[in-house]
């Protein structure tokens, strides 16, 4: 099932955690915004931390689908 689905106050403590690494806020997140509205669209993966590749792939992500282009 898709986390962005449900609203901020839905999701549980670990989901939000993950979100917030990514950059969502709260408003940013109910407001329904993408990736490549938020810094780490910048990101590249080879260059991010265990913490942030974490967080992708918690959504879905890996080093292939990824947006480092």
């Amino acid at each position: 099932e898709d986390s962005y689905d449900y609203w901020w106050d839905e999701l549980d403590s670990r989901t939000q955690y993950y979100a917030l690494i990514l950059g969502y806020t709260q408003v940013t997140w109910d407001a329904d915004y993408e990736l490549d509205d938020l810094p780490c669209e910048d990101w590249y993966w080879d260059e991010m931390t265990k913490e942030q590749k974490a967080a992708a792939q918690h959504f879905g992500y890996s080093k292939e689908t990824w947006v480092d282009d």
